[in-house]
């Protein structure tokens, strides 16, 4: 029993300071190369690329862990229990691949087909613990059980919003950095306005002064979007955590009619 509290704490931790901490700064990190002052914080950038996955693989073997708990405190023989046992191993499959293709993505970020399998992986391991929590959410509505009505729902939230998937947009990310490493600030904001070099030219200051602002409002709402992301995915699965650890200390047994 204490294991199974101490265990959603630590996660709560991870997930609520640590990883939002360690994404921020890697996202600053991005920001650096763009401006091609990344070699300053080299180092730093290559531990936070190997760091952050290591942090989502804990997460994600504590949240099976967790999930492990919930399912096995219903009735023996009962439909719910095996349905969510079901996902469980279905989800578990899924985190063993992700610990094989994590570090070598991580490693080898260049490579297309890591790119292509760790995606399809980690899109398959999300829709089932949104699943999972799904099927909480319906088994506590038949049975009025609200804490772990609250549990499904916040698992489901937690994953939806899981900001560790926007890995996948890094290939396109990389790829437009090196397109802009070659190009100057006028190329840049030009093609990204929909105009040709000649017709940005033909500018005047006011007009160039609109679409720069133009430019980097939308820079800065991306920016305000991810950061909203991440910070609801860390309330989230830090409420969950939370609440799971609480539920834990006065779990009573879970009667099914």
């Amino acid at each position: 029993m204490t294991h199974s509290v101490k265990l959603p704490i630590f996660l709560a931790v991870i997930a609520a300071l640590v990883m939002p901490l360690g994404t921020f700064a890697y996202l600053g990190f991005y920001a650096v190369h763009s401006l091609g002052m990344l070699s300053i914080f080299s180092s730093s950038f290559t531990l936070l690329s190997l760091w952050l996955p290591f942090l989502l693989l804990i997460s994600l073997w504590g949240n099976a862990a967790i999930f492990r708990w919930l399912w096995k405190s219903f009735p023996e023989e009962s439909s719910e229990k095996l349905t969510l046992q079901r996902i469980w191993m279905i989800f578990i499959f899924a985190t063993g691949i992700l610990s094989l293709l994590t570090p070598l993505y991580s490693i080898f970020s260049d490579s297309a087909a890591l790119h292509v399998a760790w995606s399809v992986i980690f899109c398959f391991e999300t829709v089932a613990a949104i699943y999972f929590g799904l099927c909480l959410l319906r088994i506590a509505h038949g049975i009025r059980h609200r804490f772990l009505f609250a549990l499904g729902i916040l698992i489901s939230l937690s994953f939806v919003s899981d900001y560790s998937g926007l890995k996948m947009l890094q290939p396109i990310v990389n790829e437009n950095l090196s397109a802009f490493e070659s190009a100057d600030s006028t190329d840049i904001i030009s093609s990204l306005s929909g105009l040709s070099p000649s017709e940005f030219e033909t500018l005047d200051d006011e007009s160039i002064a609109d679409v720069q602002e133009i430019f980097f409002s939308v820079f800065a709402i991306a920016a305000a979007l991810v950061a909203s992301l991440i910070a609801f995915h860390a309330a989230i699965s830090f409420s969950f955590f939370i609440l799971f650890a609480v539920y834990v200390k006065h779990h009573s047994p879970i009667k099914i009619s």
